[in-house]
């Protein structure tokens, strides 16, 4: 082993190097097939008694954007953009291995087993589609009855099992009666789904990304739920549930944000993420008069609602397409533009900071869900031109717009590299956007390479265009 490994590994941290050894020699020597067995789950009523026994065809969003026809109920197990299927229920999820060159990207599978689908039906139904009700209990039979425990590839990933559970509890919550008075099918699915998540949440917590704040997330609302409303086994793994979740949330929070912010995947759709899954843990936390997080937790979230705030437009809701982006945008269940994300801040400004973005048109279904009166709430301020130096981003204003630009900075290990990507916008429109590293972009008739030595090159062209800049580097 040479010394860039060491200092690699020391980077990662050692805790999380040593948790991703471990996960993966058990899951090689078998451990977690013989802990969480492979069985059959019935399919009972969960949110409704009438289903559809003949739908025939229906659209569906996949990743916030692309419409696709499926069956209903679909194919739990298709790629609809190479017609591949990877149905192997005969293997505990342990079992499958993470690329799969014929399959391609695995999230193309999971997108429906994430159950982004089930509160927009509930919603469709509250809207007053009578249909929409019997066709999303229909698809949950089916799920249950296609995808048995522990089996097959929608069981692989702690993280997918943990919104599954989220979108069914906001699902039930819209229809109603459900979230009251919840069905044994329904708290049954709820504990299924955290018994996979607990054994690996040291997993997930390791990669220092969303999959750590989803997991603590539903490990503290599904807990808390089930010690309401379970049987006594389902009590006593609640409150295991929710303790482990309190934790992990706040050592998540404190660990990943950072002082100005930022958030350890350097990416601002995983941002929002991040940030909508936290803020539906505070209302369901508040919703149930639970005991309150730690003043650091409150700190972190309000520096992270006011980063997005800050990388965003705020004429269009849009913002630079910086990192990972693989169209995740949960509890969008009245079907907002994917690309705006005003709403978000909207929900997390209300949540942590007692104001409202006040727009014309901008606002969260969850702040509606929970009947969250914002009239009286000041207005959130615009952002000015600001230096999140933690994180190494850069905003500058002008009265024209203004500009995001990335610099070359990491705490965290980056997925994608985007050193010096540079957006600009001009009255809520993008004029020039960033690919990514190693581009080139033209501006005021200039052209150079996003790789450049000279982390404030493009600073100096674009102060012509933000005239003065107000912002001092």
């Amino acid at each position: 082993m040479n010394l860039k490994n060491i200092k690699t590994y020391f980077r990662l941290g050692i805790g999380n190097v040593i948790s991703v050894v471990i996960f993966r020699i058990l899951k090689k020597y078998g451990f977690y097939r013989r802990m969480l067995k492979r069985k059959t789950m019935a399919a009972e009523a969960f949110l409704a008694s009438d289903v559809l026994v003949d739908d025939g065809e229906i659209d569906i969003e996949y990743f916030g954007y692309h419409i696709k026809t499926v069956s209903s109920p679909p194919n739990w197990f298709l790629n609809p953009w190479n017609n591949y299927s990877f149905k192997q229920n005969d293997l505990h999820w342990s079992e499958i291995p993470d690329f799969m060159p014929k399959l391609g990207d695995i999230k193309t599978v999971w997108e429906l087993s994430r159950f982004d689908w089930l509160p927009k039906m509930a919603w469709q139904y509250r809207m007053g589609d009578t249909k929409a009700l019997a066709r999303l209990e229909t698809w949950l039979r089916d799920w249950v009855q296609e995808n048995p425990l522990n089996s097959g590839i929608n069981w692989k990933c702690g993280q997918e099992a943990s919104l599954r559970a989220l979108n069914l509890l906001v699902a039930a919550q819209i229809i109603g009666e459900p979230f009251l008075n919840p069905s044994p099918g329904m708290l049954m699915f709820l504990e299924q789904h955290m018994l996979r998540v607990m054994p690996t949440i040291r997993y997930a917590v390791a990669q220092d990304n969303n999959h750590g704040t989803s997991e603590a997330t539903a490990l503290f609302v599904v807990g808390y739920y089930l010690t309401k409303h379970g049987n006594a086994s389902q009590k006593k793994r609640g409150r295991k549930w929710l303790r482990r979740g309190r934790f992990w949330i706040e050592n998540r929070v404190a660990r990943l944000i950072l002082g100005d912010g930022s958030f350890s995947q350097h990416s601002v759709t995983y941002h929002r993420l991040m940030l909508d899954s936290i803020s539906y843990l505070e209302l369901i936390r508040q919703y149930f008069d639970l005991p309150e997080f730690s003043t650091v937790f409150y700190k972190k979230m309000v520096l992270a609602v006011l980063w997005l705030r800050n990388m965003m437009d705020v004429e269009s809701g849009d913002a630079p397409n910086i990192g990972a982006n693989d169209g995740a945008y949960i509890f969008n269940f009245d079907a907002q533009p994917y690309r705006d994300f005003r709403p978000s801040v909207e929900l997390g400004a209300v949540i942590f900071l007692k104001k409202t973005v006040a727009q014309d048109g901008v606002y969260h279904p969850l702040l509606n869900l929970f009947k969250i009166d914002t009239e009286n709430l000041d207005k959130l301020e615009n952002p000015d031109s600001n230096l999140m130096a933690k994180g190494g981003y850069c905003r500058l204003n002008s009265s024209k717009g203004h500009a995001i630009l990335r610099l070359p900075k990491y705490i965290f290990r980056p997925s994608h590299a985007d050193g010096l990507h540079l957006d600009v916008w001009h009255n809520g429109e993008n004029i020039v956007r960033d690919a990514g590293s190693f581009k080139c972009h033209i501006l005021a008739g200039f052209c150079f390479p996003i790789g450049s030595s000279q982390p404030y090159s493009k600073l100096i062209l674009i102060q012509r265009w933000l005239s003065p800049a107000t912002l001092t580097i």
